[in-house]
């Protein structure tokens, strides 16, 4: 062998000098059939239930999302006060995309917590094949409720899969 063939073999072809086929990271992934889609955004969370929803005013609200592909990195805040408790079970919803289907519901992780649940602590997911986030008593083994209790702080932030 000459020189060129072992130094070829020492030092891969560059994606520059068409080792792919194409001169850039993203036509070289398009030429390799590994696609990935990037969105970023806002997403307005609403206090909800799976029955009646709560009634309530808020001071701030936040929400924002990072999508790869299917999975999305949310984040929320919100400070109100709640002048009904309305019934049911306490959600957080309009989630930007769909969750996936059978994935025994995504944990995330709180930020804050504070007034207008009948307990705190609580545990949030993302419930399958929905745009809403479920609120679990601390424990995570029964779902908990708004209550009427002045002026309250809650936020949470993680990834869900996405269909």
């Amino acid at each position: 062998n000459n020189l060129e063939d072992r130094i070829g073999k020492m030092f891969p072809v560059s994606i520059e000098n068409g080792g792919t086929g194409k001169t850039t990271a993203i036509e070289a992934r398009q030429n390799l059939g590994i696609y990935i889609s990037q969105t970023v955004g806002s997403w307005e969370p609403k206090l909800s239930s799976d029955k009646i929803s709560p009634t309530y005013t808020t001071e701030y609200k936040v929400g924002k999302y990072y999508k790869i592909n299917n999975l999305v990195y949310i984040t929320f805040h919100i400070k109100g006060k709640i002048t009904n408790a309305g019934t049911g079970y306490a959600q957080i919803t309009g989630l930007p995309f769909t969750s996936r289907p059978n994935m025994s519901n995504q944990a995330l992780s709180l930020i804050e917590c504070q007034g207008g649940l009948t307990e705190q602590l609580p545990n949030f997911y993302v419930q399958d094949n929905s745009k809403a986030i479920s609120i679990r008593k601390s424990g995570g083994t029964v779902a908990n409720q708004w209550e009427i209790a002045g002026t309250f702080w809650l936020g949470a932030s993680g990834c869900y899969i996405c269909v």
